[in-house]
């Protein structure tokens, strides 16, 4: 529901990739993850940009997602138990009126609206987004889809390519079809 909301409904402006991943339960996973899809196109990309004459900048906004990543590493590995006891005491005393006016649990909370009004507080408020801006931020996003999609594609092609023509190499050195030719000086 998050992922659909951002990329759909309520796009962010200037988004310098389309938004994806998953949660890895490998560090080495997540590792070359980082490297093949964050710091291969950052460095291409911060290359590209100085030789054009611009100021690299992903390389900079890589460090920044690597430390976020490293403060909510602790908070996502973790399980968590709280014990909600005083509020489950709290919410039988209340009254039909008062448990419509002061929300103590989740009953009835339709969380998709509540992440998208979160998400559309933070584009107003914090990045200083209007609403008005909506429409170019989600044809903005729909280009981005497009480039990650030839990206991906192009990516694992050359994966492929790569990988066959070394299994191709592999399977014509041990091949028993090619003669090896042994040769004496008398």
């Amino acid at each position: 529901a998050g992922r659909e909301i951002i990329m759909n409904r309520v796009p962010l402006n200037g988004v310098v990739w389309y938004p994806g991943g998953s949660m890895k339960h490998s560090r080495l996973y997540h590792n070359i993850c980082v490297f093949f899809f964050h710091l291969l196109p950052a460095i291409f990309i911060d290359t590209l940009l100085f030789c054009l004459g611009y100021k690299p900048i992903l390389m900079r906004v890589q460090r920044r997602i690597n430390k976020g990543f490293e403060v909510f590493e602790y908070y996502t590995n973790n399980q968590w138990d709280f014990k909600s006891d005083i509020a489950q005491t709290v919410r039988q005393r209340l009254n039909a009126k008062e448990r419509r006016d002061y929300k103590v649990d989740a009953v009835g909370l339709d969380i998709s609206k509540y992440f998208e009004d979160c998400i559309l507080a933070a584009r107003t408020f914090i990045l200083k987004e209007g609403n008005e801006t909506l429409p170019a931020a989600r044809r903005h996003m729909k280009v981005m889809w497009w480039v990650d999609l030839i990206t991906r594609a192009v990516f694992w092609c050359l994966m492929l390519y790569w990988i066959s023509g070394w299994v191709s190499s592999f399977y014509s050195v041990a091949s028993p079809e090619t003669p090896a030719v042994i040769a004496i000086d008398a």
